[in-house]
């Protein structure tokens, strides 16, 4: 069983160089892009209240730009059409545009540049910037804007360590940073869907162990239920009547083995059953309901229970008499086939005889049912079988 790896139709790349699937991807991108939009607000909100009152009319005009972008680029980075390269762009462009014109945005002497709105707001666009699927070229992406941040703090004094250790040093840092979360999220989640992929395999391969052992269960059963118990019948041929018996019993088997699975969507039990007690040669008194439809798998296991049942009272119950009973409770089909004879202790019944295992018990247990062989020596056996109803 091969199951496909679903990946990004983004050519992000991991330091692997294995694609992160896109479920996490799509998923880490709604959520990034969502803090991005609540930072970037927040920190501009900030600039405005810290900035001179002079400075006050263009700081607004270019904050005001800026969160309107946050909030607008959710539903076009959150939809295929935001992976496409004019969206990171114009993102781009709004970010170097916040970056060279701190110089009128910023407190003078509002330093180092790391504690300012401007410093903020690139640094989560960074981060943001790795998470919308680009791979090496947002990292490319990213160091261009903390670069164009340095020329910025450059354009607004002359420039000091203190100042340049935003761009320089933690804005690289991050980049870095992100990449290998992203690598590490791309190695384990190949690692999670070879373990997924693995456990399908294996439970692939029980399912067809168990259905191909269940067809060579039914194949057995009715083997024994007609090759089988016809070839035992022909060795107690004693005059022309077990002889006729013997040729319907054969057309009936021959009938049943060529029977193709092409059964309608429902059938009546209780014909069935009547069907089945006219086959055997013995005195057997039933009691059975004016009529119980229910699907055609049940009739047809119940029935051949029945009759592996019967023909066990005919072989080994020293007696030629039964009684089959059927009844239906809500939720349930119960089914006994009942004798006085000599009955016997089920735990000793030998493994080499399958009819109980496999044409009354396994029969059964193959529809959902259960069949419980009651019998003690000298006080007769009763089968009972039950099978859900979902009638």
């Amino acid at each position: 069983m091969r199951v496909e790896r679903p990946t990004s139709s983004s050519p992000f790349l991991a330091l692997s160089h294995q694609p992160l699937p896109r479920e996490i991807l799509e998923t880490g991108r709604s959520f990034v892009v969502r803090l991005r939009c609540v930072v970037t607000t927040v920190a501009a909100i900030l600039g405005v209240i810290a900035v001179p009152p002079d400075r006050l009319p263009i700081t607004l005009a270019i904050t005001a730009p800026v969160i309107a972008w946050s909030v607008a680029q959710i539903p076009l980075y959150c939809r295929a059409g935001g992976r496409r390269w004019t969206v990171p762009a114009v993102d781009m462009a709004v970010l170097a545009g916040v970056c060279l014109t701190q110089r009128w945005t910023v407190p003078a002497g509002n330093f180092p540049h790391a504690n300012t709105w401007v410093c903020i707001v690139v640094s989560i666009g960074i981060f943001a910037l790795q998470w919308q699927g680009y791979g090496w070229a947002g990292v490319l992406a990213g160091l261009a804007l903390a670069g164009t941040d340095a020329l910025g703090v450059a354009l607004t004094g002359p420039p000091t360590w203190r100042s340049m250790v935003a761009p320089c040093v933690y804005m690289p840092v991050e980049i870095m940073l992100t990449v290998i979360v992203l690598w590490l999220l791309a190695i384990r989640s190949i690692a999670v869907e070879r373990s997924i992929a693995a456990a399908a395999a294996e439970r692939e391969t029980a399912a067809v162990s168990a259905a191909r052992r269940a067809a060579e269960r039914l194949h057995l059963a009715q083997l024994h239920d007609t090759a089988c118990s016809t070839l035992m019948m022909a060795t107690t041929v004693r005059g022309a009547a077990d002889l006729a018996a013997l040729r319907a019993q054969a057309g009936m088997d021959l009938l049943r083995l060529r029977a193709d699975s092409g059964l309608p969507p429902e059938m009546d039990l209780t014909e069935s059953l009547r069907q089945e007690i006219q086959r055997h040669p013995l005195a057997v008194r039933s009691q059975l309901r004016a009529s119980v439809v229910i699907a055609p798998q049940i009739v047809t296991a119940l029935t051949a229970a029945v009759g592996e049942a019967l023909r066990n009272v005919c072989r080994h119950s020293g007696t030629d008499q039964a009684l089959v009973r059927l009844s239906r409770e809500p939720g349930r089909v119960q089914v006994e086939i009942i004798d006085a004879g000599r009955g016997f202790e089920p735990a000793e019944v030998s493994a080499f005889h399958q009819g109980l295992i496999w044409s009354i018990q396994g029969r059964i247990a193959a529809i959902g049912g259960s069949a419980l062989i009651d019998s003690t020596p000298g006080h007769g056996t009763t089968v009972r079988l039950e099978v859900p109803d979902a009638g």
